[in-house]
């Protein structure tokens, strides 16, 4: 089914097999609510406009799928695969990303592979969700990397557990978000290089009100107070 072309086409409820090749499909504006495509290959097709409301999207593997202003409230994408998708202005409300990788396959090695030697290897490695609606969403567990979140929307967003996290939450809004567990290695203190200055501006204008930093770990307390990002000392991250 590679490369059909179902645009506009009211798909809710369906059920595709797992293993269905889907990938560079024009899916644009289509209504999937409901529908079940568990396992199924997305790598390339497009989606921007789309409403999958409630859909089953685990162990998908999206690579550079097109998911920009589509809406994926109380979605589950636990295990997929979405190393290069865009999900700019995407609304995620409620979405289950538990174990998602929007890096580059970590952890599973075969899929790695895979991925690396497919026809969307030169990709960006990484998803991008800037402005995305992730209000409510579950990320405990997701790859994070270097996604860019900025401007993105996480109030009482769940976020813990990625071991190398560099992502920019620069605009972000963590109103209220839940941090416990999270590992900002890179990006609230400087691992790797670029100086402190970059990772500052990761956070510029971030909004931590109220979020809990309960056991979050590797927080540089310094950076954050001096990074322009708002509402930091409530709940008080380990310095």
């Amino acid at each position: 089914m590679g490369g059909v072309r179902l645009q506009g086409a009211n798909i809710s409820s369906a059920q595709f097999p797992a293993a269905t090749d889907l990938s560079n499909c024009d899916l644009r504006d289509c209504v999937m609510d409901g529908a079940d495509i568990g396992g199924v290959t997305l790598e390339g097709a497009r989606l921007n406009g789309a409403s999958l409301v409630g859909a089953n999207l685990t162990d998908v593997e999206a690579a550079a799928a097109d998911f920009r202003g589509c809406n994926l409230s109380q979605v589950d994408l636990r295990a997929a695969i979405l190393g290069g998708a865009d999900f700019r202005s995407a609304k995620l409300t409620q979405a289950n990303l538990r174990g998602t990788d929007l890096g580059c396959c970590h952890g599973d090695e075969e899929r790695r592979e895979k991925h690396l030697s497919g026809p969307y290897a030169s990709s960006s490695s990484v998803a991008c969700l800037s402005g995305a609606d992730l209000t409510g969403a579950d990320l405990q567990q997701a790859h994070l990397g270097t996604v860019d979140l900025s401007f993105a929307n996480l109030t009482r967003a769940i976020l813990g557990d990625d071991d190398n996290m560099t992502t920019d939450l620069s605009g972000a809004n963590l109103h209220g978000a839940n941090l416990t567990r999270a590992k900002f290695r890179g990006g609230l203190f400087p691992k790797f290089g670029g100086g402190l200055f970059r990772y500052k501006s990761y956070l510029s204008g971030a909004n931590f009100t109220n979020a809990n930093w309960a056991d979050a770990l590797d927080v540089n307390l310094d950076i954050l107070l001096t990074s322009g990002a708002i509402g930091i000392g409530t709940g008080s991250p380990n310095a």
